[in-house]
């Protein structure tokens, strides 16, 4: 990441707010408590001036003469920071302050903005207000606590008043308030200091201008970054904060403190509020999004709004957390704001925290580092306080898996290590020495990784919810809905699920659900309505789409109709997997190629799922297809791949019959009348795929017997016993592909594993795809190092499916407890194409969200892929 061009010295500074009382001023806490996890905070510091960063905490002491505050500060005078967010907080209590001042002004009293400007219009209705749709000034407070809407802030700035407001701070004793200007409003300073008439009841609020014109003192001068953007242009200069809000990081934290917890001594410093309205305040600012009902915020999650929360909750569980806070985002710096209190032992703490993170330090160009280095140091952050302020027992876990080699699933070599677990979440990865746990694992000589991620899966989670075949050979994370089928409903079963699901949405299904004919192209108005429910299914948390174009369902659907359902997964950045319109050899070019095509139409990522090609020879082979696929991704295009290793391929036995005989044409019809063009063609269709030899079946009563040997049987031509059996009478196995060939695409940077298996299926790889690449590929051939197959099988899947914003597929500290003790000589693939049911072995400590899956505990969750980093566009 580049830097700004300051100096890179560490700047340690202890607070220089007020103490009286029996506050006090400890100051080296919290730079002791970075300093303690280099790991995690080492980068931060080092350049702690260039990000300034910069942490007040104020702890919440219980004693006979009642509770006091004793602070903790690392750089809390440096003022580095922009907080016109987080002062949204006291605009939300100064209007607060009006209501109970002024006659005919109640928290649900309409409010009416009249015109100020030539640009705008009468408001006093507001879409997002769910009880009765208007302009209110306990909406508006609700709003700006809960997601810091900048409207709101500035429908109360109009209302207050800019003078006001500023007085109303400094007689409260918040000197260093300094509020200049609307948020997001590109407007004259003049203009910024105007109001416009607002009406409520029966009365009016007239027009009025500040006559303050504010200069931040002791900031005049302070100009961040190299260029900035204005009016959609780049400006080649840094950008001036002379006249943006400010508060120090002190006076922010004690408006908080004021508001939350009146009963604490402040030096003077109060913010006068009914009990009513202070308890509506804090409970606006203890809400989380999700579970407001109005506003609605269902799409915005907890963590968006809640910065320390994913920290916090490692340490004490979530819904023992009582966090009233908020937050700020603009310009690359983020503010955390928040009082933290644990429900069940009353200890609290206020935290106040500012980082910047503009990478290319060119401010207002939306370029921001939030995701990447913001949020896990805020997370990181709240953690670490937890542990000390809030008395749980660092040393204490959940389970601690000792000894073991870890295996992080990012590729790089394995590593001795502890790890430790608290809840769903890894804790701890290191020499955890004298550390205790609830259950202590020994995995002395055995590999401790992340559960495997099957990209490609089949079953059904209401008839086999436990999905053993997947644990058994540590498979914690199945991706269902494939092949372009998916159920309706994607709820998790009342029972209980063993391994994680995570959905994607049928183009058979869809195209099923919007109305098309069968067999049909779609016309523009369908194409319409199939994104539509592409869109609502994704926003309903599925991964993205799938496409079964070799089957009846999709095999009628032309480029446009692809690119247009494609089109909603590009804009959520979703995935779409595809088994291609074909894998023969002669025609996979084309098919690849035509998935190629849909990508670039939609602007989505691509995936072909369990690439293969049927007949094909020799890695030469392979070589072609992946350099078709290197150069797509040179021209921009994300594409990935899935391979299950078996040299048979399992599908229906409709793969085998022409077009003609299937759906939507009556196969009835089709045997009476062109029974020996039917016969004709599945003659040569088998014995172009090797033979009936060569095709096992898979379904009773002739599982396990191949196409000649039932022929043989019956005493007729394979032909006839197809013909009698119709396109949809069974599923068989294929033996119709070339090892080396295989090996060679499962070799390349980009193809993960995956089984294509089910509880169910009469294949050996639902039971074993997992288990034989570690013992065949990894260990008997070796062309795969361990640490190779296990990022197949881990962080190139998780981050393929956007599973890493959610910290899950990694072995890290923080991240998604789907943990893995296996036994690397134990490894055993046991299912054949006689015994396809048959569990693997070597798995026998499997974690599933931090519970033993293996041992009966059913703690996986239906995933939902709307649950990602809150965007970088400066919003809050």
């Amino acid at each position: 990441m580049r830097r700004a061009p300051l100096a890179l010295a560490l700047v340690l500074a202890l607070s220089a707010c007020a103490s009286t009382g029996d506050e006090a001023v400890e100051g080296p806490l919290v730079d002791e408590l970075l300093r303690a996890h280099p790991g995690r905070f080492g980068p931060l510091l080092a350049n702690a001036e260039a990000h300034r960063l910069q942490v007040l905490v104020a702890e919440v002491r219980e004693g006979p003469a009642g509770p006091k505050l004793v602070r903790h500060g690392f750089r809390v005078d440096a003022e580095y920071f922009y907080p016109a967010s987080s002062i949204k907080t006291f605009a939300a209590a100064s209007a607060l302050r009006l209501v109970a001042e002024r006659d005919g002004l109640e928290l649900d009293t309409p409010l009416v903005y009249h015109p100020l400007f030539a640009d705008e219009v009468r408001e006093d209705t507001d879409a997002s207000n769910l009880a009765g749709g208007t302009i209110t000034v306990g909406h508006e407070v609700r709003k700006l606590s809960i997601v810091s809407d900048n409207r709101a802030f500035n429908r109360l700035y109009e209302l207050v008043g800019h003078e006001e407001l500023n007085r109303d701070a400094w007689a409260a004793g918040f000197d260093s308030v300094r509020i200049q200007h609307r948020l997001s409003e590109f407007r004259s300073v003049d203009d910024q200091l105007r109001t416009p008439r607002i009406d409520f009841g029966e009365h009016t609020a007239p027009p009025r201008t500040s006559p303050l014109r504010l200069e931040n003192e002791g900031l005049a001068g302070l100009e961040i970054g190299v260029a900035h953007v204005a009016s959609g242009e780049r400006i080649g200069s840094p950008m001036s904060f002379a006249r943006k809000n400010r508060v120090s990081l002190a006076d922010l934290q004690d408006m908080l403190i004021a508001i939350v917890r009146p009963d604490l001594e402040l030096g003077g410093k109060r913010i006068e509020l009914s009990e009513e309205h202070r308890a509506f305040l804090v409970e606006a600012m203890a809400q989380y999004p999700r579970e407001s009902r109005n506003p609605v915020y269902t799409d915005v999650p907890d963590a968006a709004l809640k910065f320390l929360l994913p920290g916090l909750a490692r340490v004490v569980p979530a819904e023992r957390l009582r966090i009233a806070n908020k937050v700020g985002r603009a310009y690359g710096f983020s503010v955390e704001n928040a009082y933290v209190q644990d429900r069940t032992t009353g200890r609290a703490f206020f935290v106040t925290a500012t980082l910047y993170t503009n990478p290319n330090e060119t401010l207002n160009d939306d370029n921001y580092g939030y995701a990447s280095t913001a949020d896990p140091f805020f997370a990181d952050l709240g953690e670490v306080l937890a542990r000390h302020l809030l008395g749980e027992d660092e040393s204490a876990y959940d389970v601690l898996i000792r000894g073991g080699t870890v295996i992080d699933g990012t590729g790089t070599a394995g590593r001795r290590a502890d790890v430790a677990i608290r809840g769903d979440t890894v804790a701890r990865i290191g020499d955890l020495g004298e550390a205790r746990a609830t259950r202590v694992i020994d995995a002395t000589g055995k590999l401790v990784t992340p559960g495997f991620i099957d990209t490609h899966a089949h079953g059904d989670p209401r008839a086999t919810p436990a999905f053993e075949n997947f644990l058994a050979m540590g498979v914690t994370t199945i991706c269902l809905g494939q092949d372009g089928r998916s159920p309706q409903d994607r709820s998790s079963p009342a029972s209980g699920l063993g391994p994680n699901l995570a959905w994607f949405i049928g183009h058979a299904s869809v195209r099923e659900r919007a109305g098309v004919p069968a067999g049909t192209p779609a016309d523009a108005e369908q194409r319409a309505r199939m994104a539509g429910l592409v869109e609502e299914a994704l926003a309903g948390g599925c991964f993205g789409l799938t496409t079964g174009l070799e089957y009846a369902g999709g095999a009628a659907a032309d480029l446009d109709e692809l690119i247009a359902i494609a089109e909603p997964v590009g804009r959520a950045g979703g995935l779409v997997m595809s088994h291609l319109r074909s894998e023969d050899d002669e025609r996979i070019d084309a098919a690849l190629d035509e998935l190629i095509a849909q990508g670039r139409g939609a602007r989505c990522a691509v995936h072909v799922s369990h690439i293969k090609v049927v007949l094909g020879q020799g890695a030469g082979r392979a070589e072609e297809l992946l350099a078709r696929m290197d150069a797509a991704r040179a021209a921009g295009l994300s594409i990935t791949a899935d391979l299950y290793p078996y040299e048979a391929s399992y599908t229906g036995i409709g793969i085998l019959f022409p077009p003609w005989a299937k759906v939507p044409h009556d196969y009835e019809r089709v045997a009476l009348e062109r029974r020996d063009e039917l016969a004709a063609h599945l003659r040569a269709r088998v014995a172009s795929r090797k033979g009936p030899a060569a095709t096992l079946l898979g379904t009773e009563p002739w599982t396990g017997r191949t196409l000649a040997e039932v022929a043989q049987e019956r005493g007729e031509p394979f032909e006839d016993f197809l013909i009698a059996l119709g396109p949809r009478g069974a599923s068989a196995a294929y033996f119709v592909m070339d090892l080396d060939l295989q090996e060679r695409l499962l070799l390349a940077p980009h193809t993960m594993v995956c089984s294509d298996g089910s509880p169910t299926m009469h294949h050996p790889r639902g039971y074993g795809a997992f288990a034989k690449v570690i013992r065949f590929y990894a260990h008997e051939r070796g062309s795969l190092s361990i640490e190779q197959a296990v990022h197949k099988m881990t962080g190139l899947p998780a981050r393929t499916l956007g599973l890493d914003e959610q910290r899950r597929g990694l072995l890290r500290e923080g991240w998604a407890a789907d943990v893995l003790v296996i036994d690397p000589t134990g490894i055993r693939d046991r299912a054949t194409f006689v015994d396809p049911h048959a569990l693997a072995q070597g798995f026998d400590c499997v974690l599933v969200n931090g519970a033993f899956a293996r041992e009966g505990a059913r703690a996986g969750r239906v995933l939902d892929s709307t649950v990602r980093p809150a965007p970088a566009d400066g919003s809050r």
